[in-house]
């Protein structure tokens, strides 16, 4: 039996104003531990306690929070691990359960000290600048050596269900070329990949039962993520010569040993090849989601190899994002709002540019302009010159093209024609949202964002959403009507630069339990990766089949069963423009201003049930001047109270110096719009409605997100102070 080779010290815990020991220092001590006999069961260890989840009759946002803990391992620190470990396969040998639990205490130990390691660059900024007392503008992280630590801590673009469902239409074009030299389609590996997910998943209970009736120096969890083709195939039906020939292009061979990983951003053939091949036609799968990345990304890499086929894998990569856009949109805004391969040129013909996909919707638009490039290892290294050319390649020529369509589309001085030729109407925009779209997972886009994206933005021109294809999913999944999109995006603009996250999962989740909007003595706010749990949980739900919530608590739940509800689901996939920014309006409402007017109509809803009146409530807002005034009526005639609707809302807009008010008259037991009224234009100074105002009582202002307006008490049968002529109780009563 071979000796144990020997464990490198733990390190001391160690502060900011130690010395560290470097990154290739701790890179090497790595390595020398994971080549330890039997470090594959340690590893297995680690894997099992760091990325799966046990729950319960239903998945819960709380079942996750051990994901976000600080402790826990992530993707990138176990790949790490099983690249180290493979260059010499230490796989063969059990240790005993305490060696097993003294080499989990080494790595997680140094693989601290490398993170402390990672981030000198950025402390070493910081210590220079407190004791010169000059302090930079630019970030920290603005420099590629201390992106270098971002780079590699970033938090994953894209769900394991997104990885694995996408890979299908992004090769869907290219199915010729991979059964003529992998010998499957892109659905057969995704069938064979999925097969993997759920046999694992299968065998974790019962292997874990079985251990209950063993020592514990015989524990170990390598069998869980171990199996061969025969298993797979008897588990899941699929012949197993397909699952071979996936297996083949998917795995790292038992002659490979990784010979180019030095550093923790040299190219890791794990990542590529998930798949460990053993002896006797075993394979050990550690990280399901790295197969499932691989799957997503790998065929890309196979097809450019052949040279004969490289431009034509190439279209198809840059299709797959734009079409990948336009079903995202289409199911949001329905088919007749949605273009890809719009062409934009000036009236007199020269031409501006091309949108990869375009959204009207109203006096709205979405321009997306799709890339198809990644973070490069030698930006991933560090170097400041690739790190800035692939940002350009990836985001700001995406930006600076969705700019110029956008100004040529509010300007109105062009005309968009679509691929075939048709030529599409655009309306006076009310604001243009460019988003600029990557089809790969981009490490620290949002820092790399911040720090280099240069654009510009107006009340039309909004500022830009630069994400991923795996966020866009998720918005469109998640946000149920145009108006919820729009509403995001209009606060993603409003706010992003304001509001710090790691990616847009977070923000998206933060948005759907509480709504994105800061407050106005908030000047910068920070939000954990842990938001992300509950719309991580509906994601799984809807995407995996696991029970629990398809939809968070928060707004897109508080409001059902409301009269706001009711008002908002007659509105939110209407494309005329004033039904939208009513329905803007009321979605911009805080939880606080919704009670107020949910209680407030359901009160002069049960009053005109009982006298048969016509009954109102007004609220308006003070920071973001405009209003709304309902009117409860059961009359088969309502003109006289249309006429009193407009009087009415005249003078609240007057009274609030707003540009734009709202009037609705519903049924006050369906809460159906029987109509719907929109005052807008720019509010300027009138004698006669300063004459009114002054002579009516003033108005209560009470403090929200939107101050509500609360009438005076009057008498029932005084003239209404908006200047109507009708009597209080028939106009603007409560």
């Amino acid at each position: 039996m071979k000796k144990s080779k020997s464990h490198p010290s733990l390190p001391k815990p160690s502060s900011v104003l130690e010395v560290v020991r470097s990154e290739e220092e701790v890179f090497a001590l790595l390595a020398e531990l994971c080549s330890s006999e039997g470090y594959a069961h340690a590893l297995a260890t680690m894997c099992f306690s760091d990325s799966f989840v046990k729950i319960g009759p239903e998945m819960k946002p709380e079942d996750l929070m051990h994901l976000f803990t600080r402790s826990r391992l992530i993707r990138t620190e176990l790949s790490t691990l099983i690249g180290l470990m493979v260059k010499s396969r230490p796989i063969d040998y059990r240790l005993a359960y305490s060696t097993i639990n003294q080499q989990i205490g080494a790595s997680r130990a140094l693989l601290e000290e490398l993170h402390q390691a990672l981030s000198q660059p950025f402390i070493k900024r910081i210590r220079e600048e407190i004791s010169s007392g000059k302090f930079s503008e630019k970030s920290p992280f603005s420099s590629g050596e201390s992106l270098r630590e971002p780079f590699f801590y970033s938090g994953e673009s894209a769900y394991t269900s997104q990885y694995r469902d996408f890979a299908v239409p992004k090769y869907e074009h290219d199915n010729k070329w991979l059964q003529a030299n992998k010998g499957f389609t892109i659905q057969e590996a995704y069938e064979v990949v999925k097969a993997v997910c759920d046999y694992q998943n299968d065998r974790q209970v019962p292997l874990l039962e079985k251990m209950k009736g063993i020592s514990p120096e015989e524990w170990t969890v390598l069998p869980n993520f171990t199996f061969s083709c025969k298993e797979i195939s008897d588990f899941s039906g699929i012949e197993v010569g397909l699952i071979e020939r996936v297996f083949d292009a998917f795995s790292l061979k038992e002659e490979d040993n990784n010979p180019t990983f030095n550093s923790i951003h040299d190219f890791n053939a794990v990542n590529a090849t998930p798949l460990i091949a053993l002896p006797e036609g075993k394979f050990i799968l550690y990280q399901y989601y790295t197969l499932t990345e691989s799957l997503y990304e790998s065929p890309y890499y196979w097809m450019i190899a052949d040279r004969s086929y490289r431009n034509e894998a190439s279209d198809n990569r840059g299709l797959f994002t734009e079409d990948f856009a336009q079903r995202c949109f289409t199911k949001a805004f329905g088919d007749t709002h949605v273009w890809t391969q719009v062409i934009l040129s000036q009236k007199k013909g020269a031409e501006i540019g091309e949108i990869d996909c375009l959204v009207i919707f109203g006096e709205y638009a979405i321009v997306v302009q799709a890339k198809s490039k990644k973070l490069t290892l030698k930006s991933r290294k560090g170097s400041d010159e690739s790190i800035q050319d692939d940002f350009k390649a990836a985001v700001q020529d995406a930006y600076n093209q969705a700019e110029i369509c956008a100004q040529a589309m509010i300007s109105g001085d062009s005309k968009l024609r679509d691929k075939e030729g048709n030529e599409i109407t655009v309306p006076k925009l009310r604001a243009v949202f460019p988003v600029c779209l990557i089809a790969e997972h981009y490490p620290a886009l949002k820092a790399q964002v911040r720090d280099f994206l240069k654009y510009s933005s107006s009340d039309k021109l909004k500022a830009p959403l630069v994400t991923d294809v795996f966020a866009l999913d998720a918005i469109t999944e998640m946000l149920p009507s145009p108006h919820h999109i729009l509403h995001y995006l209009n606060l993603r603009a409003r706010f992003g630069e304001q509001i710090m996250a790691s990616h847009e999962h977070t923000l998206l989740s933060f948005h759907i339990k509480r709504t994105l909007w800061l407050p106005n003595d908030v000047d910068m706010m920070h939000l954990e990766d842990d938001i992300a749990a509950d719309l991580d949980v509906a994601m799984a739900v809807r995407r995996d089949g696991m029970p629990g919530l398809r939809t968070p608590e928060g707004i897109l739940t508080k409001l059902q069963n409301t009269p706001i509800g009711h008002i908002i689901a007659q509105l939110e996939f209407s494309s005329d423009p004033e039904d939208i920014e009513l329905g803007l309006m009321l979605l911009q409402m805080s939880e606080q201003t919704h009670d107020y007017l949910n209680d407030a109509i359901r009160k002069i809803a049960v009053m005109t049930l009982q006298d048969g009146g016509t009954h109102d409530v007004t609220l308006g807002s003070g920071t973001n001047p405009t209003g709304i005034t309902v009117y409860t009526s059961v009359l088969s005639d309502i003109t006289n109270e249309i006429g009193s609707l407009r009087q009415h809302m005249a003078r609240r807009k007057y009274g609030q110096k707003a540009d734009t008010w709202f009037g609705i008259i519903i049924d006050p037991t369906s809460f159906a719009i029987r109509t719907r009224l929109v005052s807008e234009f720019p509010w300027k100074m009138n004698p006669i409605m300063e004459n009114i105002i002054e002579s009516s009582q003033p108005l209560q202002q009470i403090t929200s997100r939107n101050s509500l307006l609360a009438k005076a008490k009057m008498g029932r049968n005084d003239p209404c102070p908006c200047g109507s002529g009708a009597k209080y109780k028939k106009c603007c009563s409560v």
